[in-house]
């Protein structure tokens, strides 16, 4: 599962299964944009701490506190829906 993905500053930055993961957005000799392999960070600590080395402000802990937001809102959807799912079988198995 994942957030929305949030640009800033020449990154994407996501969270994925509770870890931050940012890609850097270039744009090869030919002109089409990608993306950097992901940086793939446990906590936002770390997080912070590799935007700030990289010329980011502390803005950068809102962004990372929508994502979480985001994130935990997701899971907790996905996971009553799984709850809902699992009861209707429950009950149509009686």
């Amino acid at each position: 599962m994942e957030s929305k993905t949030i640009q800033m500053g020449g990154y994407n930055i996501k969270m994925k299964d509770g870890y931050y993961v940012i890609k850097e957005q270039r744009i090869s000799e030919e002109g089409n944009s990608y993306e950097t392999m992901s940086k793939t960070f446990s906590n936002e600590e770390y997080t912070l701490k590799w935007l700030s080395s990289n010329g980011h402000n502390s803005s950068v802990e809102g962004v990372l506190f929508e994502l979480k937001e985001d994130y935990f809102n997701n899971w907790n959807t996905q996971s009553l829906s799984r709850l809902r799912t699992a009861n209707k079988r429950k009950e149509s198995s009686k």
